[in-house]
């Protein structure tokens, strides 16, 4: 018997979804939480130990963003400015494009993704001041 992939995937879709909530104790984080806690690992986090990694080294050579890089190297207010304004035109436009983000498949997956890959960041920026600083 044949069926179509989008019948195939909606199935697989649906299985995992019903397998996770069948427990009770796990409750899937909502959506706007997860725009909420991804501005802020990339927004605040991401820009502070940023920022506080280069003043702690008194170097900018660490950063790999040539633009963020140039900015820091002139004015870092500039640098956070820029840094934080890019996370949040990022929430607002996920904020606004809810239906199509929520449509694919695995979104929750895209998402805990990028959070885990900021805090990735985050931590690498800390371990730099940390050990600059001693």
């Amino acid at each position: 018997m044949f069926f179509s992939r989008e019948i195939v995937l909606s199935t697989r879709y649906m299985a995992a979804r019903t397998r996770l909530r069948s427990f009770p104790h796990i409750r899937l984080p909502e959506y706007a939480e997860l725009v909420v806690f991804l501005g802020f690992v990339w927004g605040v986090g991401d820009t502070v130990t940023t920022v506080l990694a280069a003043h702690v080294t008194g170097s900018v050579a660490g950063e790999l963003n040539p633009l963020v890089r140039t900015l820091l190297e002139a004015d870092p207010a500039v640098a956070i400015l820029l840094k934080g304004g890019v996370a949040v035109v990022a929430c607002v436009v996920l904020v606004a494009a809810r239906e199509q983000v929520t449509d694919v498949p695995g979104w929750r997956v895209w998402f805990l993704g990028m959070i885990a890959v900021g805090t990735l960041i985050v931590a690498q920026n800390l371990s730099v001041v940390f050990v600059a600083s001693y």
